[in-house]
């Protein structure tokens, strides 16, 4: 299967671990470049496997991306914080477009 991030994931991943060191998430970058590199990690092994089909956020992501919207959830081990990847997929094509990683505590507001 063939996975692909939309240009604002790609811009999202490339300032993500500074951002968690910023804001002081984590004491040293490296620790926050190696748990967003476990996340993408994680993103490869299992999206194309861990399709969930209902999320409190995936209304609001519908408006914006159309019906054919997925998601997978993500519990980072030792982390409070659940990462949730929404995407679009194509049997087709038998590729996955990530289309916007999000927190719950991020996006909380948007929850009904």
């Amino acid at each position: 299967m063939d996975i692909k991030f939309s240009q604002e994931v790609r811009f999202f991943i490339q300032d993500w671990a500074f951002v968690l060191f910023e804001k002081e998430y984590f004491s040293f970058f490296e620790t926050a470049d190696k748990y967003v590199s476990n996340i993408i990690d994680a993103i490869y092994d299992t999206v194309a496997c861990k399709f969930l089909w209902r999320s409190p956020l995936q209304d609001y992501f519908k408006q914006i991306y159309g019906e054919n919207i997925k998601y997978v959830k993500y519990n980072i081990p030792n982390s409070r914080t659940v990462w949730y990847v929404f995407f679009e997929y194509s049997e087709i094509e038998n590729a996955v477009l990530i289309l916007h990683i999000t927190n719950g505590q991020k996006d909380a507001h948007r929850i009904n």
